[in-house]
C-alpha cells in the first residue's frame, strides 16, 4: 500500500542541515589552514630562518581573519535567508514554483 504524502527528503530537510553548519565548517576549515601555517612559522624559526617565520606567520593570520570574517558573514546571510532557501528547495523537489 502506497502511503500519500510528502517525498522522504522534503520531510527531513530541516533536520539534515542545521542553519550553521556551512559557516562552522568553513571557518574551521579556515582556522585548520591558518594553525598549519602558524606551526610551519614554529618550525622555520626553531630552524632560524626568521624570514620564511614571519611570512608563515603572517599569511597564518590573515587566513584566521578571513575565516573569521567569512564564518560571520554566511552565518547571518544563513539565518536571514533560511526559510526562503528551505522553501526554494521543498518547492524544487516537490516540482512546483515558489
Amino acid at each position: 500500500m502506497a502511503s500519500v504524502g510528502l517525498h522522504p527528503l522534503v520531510t527531513a530537510l530541516p533536520l539534515a542541515r542545521p542553519v550553521g553548519t556551512v559557516p562552522v565548517f568553513c571557518t574551521c576549515c579556515f582556522g585548520l589552514i591558518a594553525a598549519i601555517f602558524c606551526y610551519m612559522a614554529m618550525q622555520a624559526s626553531d630552524q632560524g630562518n626568521s624570514v620564511d617565520a614571519e611570512s608563515k606567520l603572517r599569511w597564518g593570520k590573515i587566513i584566521t581573519i578571513v575565516g573569521l570574517v567569512l564564518g560571520a558573514v554566511l552565518t547571518v546571510m544563513s539565518l536571514v535567508y533560511a526559510r526562503d532557501l528551505a522553501e526554494a528547495v521543498r518547492a524544487a523537489l516537490l516540482g512546483a514554483a515558489p
